[in-house]
C-alpha cells in the first residue's frame, strides 16, 4: 500500500520538474536569439561589421580586418565604450593637452573598392579602397580646453567646440562616420596613416583615467 501511494507522487513531482526545465530552456533560447539579433543590427557598443558591410567578398573582408586591426592599436574596448588617450596642441605656442576620447561604437559601415589601374597593378597594388566606420556619439575628459572642436577632431567642419572640464566627461556629441584608406600591396595590407581621429591616440592606462578624474 505504501509503494502504491508513493510512486504516483514521485511521478507527479518528476513531471513538474520536467515542465519547469522545459520552460527555462525555452526562455534561455529566446534570450539568446534576441541578443544575437541585437548584436547583428550594429546597435549599442558593438564592434565589427554592421548590416551594410555584412556581405563582403574575401578580399573586402581582408580590407575590413586590416582597418579594424589598425584602429585597435589606438582604442581600448571597455564594457560599453571605446577609449583612447590623446595628447594634442591647439597652437605651436600653447601647452599640450592630455585627455581621453570615448566613442559609443566602432562598427564597419561599408567597404568601397576602387578601380586599380593597369599601372598600379604593375606596381604591385592588388586592391585599393576605403573602409568606413560608424563611431557613434563621442565625448572627452581630461585637461581643460575645447573638446570635439574642428581642429581637434581632425579638421571636420561644422562641429561646435564645447568646454572640456577636468574631472568629468563632456556632453555626448554626434560624430559622422570616418573613412580609412586601405590597400593591398604585394600581398601586404596597409592603412594610410592620415590625420584621422581613429589613428591619433594610444591605448589608455589606469593612470590616464585617474589623471582625467573619470571612470
Amino acid at each position: 500500500m505504501i509503494r502504491k501511494n508513493v510512486l504516483p507522487a514521485v511521478e507527479t513531482a518528476l513531471a513538474r520538474v520536467t515542465i519547469v526545465l522545459a520552460m527555462a530552456l525555452a526562455s534561455i533560447g529566446c534570450d539568446t536569439l534576441s541578443g544575437a539579433a541585437q548584436n547583428s543590427s550594429g546597435t549599442g557598443a558593438s564592434a565589427g561589421t554592421g548590416t551594410a558591410a555584412a556581405k563582403l567578398s574575401k578580399v573586402e573582408a581582408e580590407a575590413r580586418d586590416a582597418a579594424l586591426a589598425d584602429v585597435a592599436k589606438h582604442f581600448l574596448k571597455g564594457f560599453f565604450f571605446y577609449n583612447t588617450a590623446t595628447t594634442e596642441k591647439i597652437s605651436p605656442f600653447g601647452t599640450a593637452e592630455r585627455f581621453l576620447r570615448q566613442f559609443r561604437e566602432l562598427t564597419v559601415q561599408s567597404v568601397e573598392p576602387e578601380t586599380v589601374s593597369a599601372a598600379d597593378r604593375l606596381n604591385g597594388f592588388e586592391w585599393v579602397g576605403e573602409v568606413s566606420l560608424r563611431i557613434g556619439p563621442g565625448r572627452e575628459a581630461g585637461d581643460p580646453g575645447k573638446a570635439l572642436s574642428p581642429l581637434m577632431m581632425s579638421g571636420m567642419m561644422g562641429m561646435m567646440g564645447i568646454d572640456r572640464p577636468r574631472g568629468r566627461w563632456t556632453q555626448w556629441v554626434d560624430i559622422p562616420p570616418q573613412s580609412l584608406r586601405v590597400w593591398k600591396l604585394r600581398g601586404l595590407w596597409k592603412v594610410e596613416q592620415q590625420a584621422s581621429m581613429l589613428l591619433v591616440g594610444r591605448l589608455p592606462t589606469l593612470e590616464d583615467f585617474q589623471r582625467a578624474g573619470v571612470k
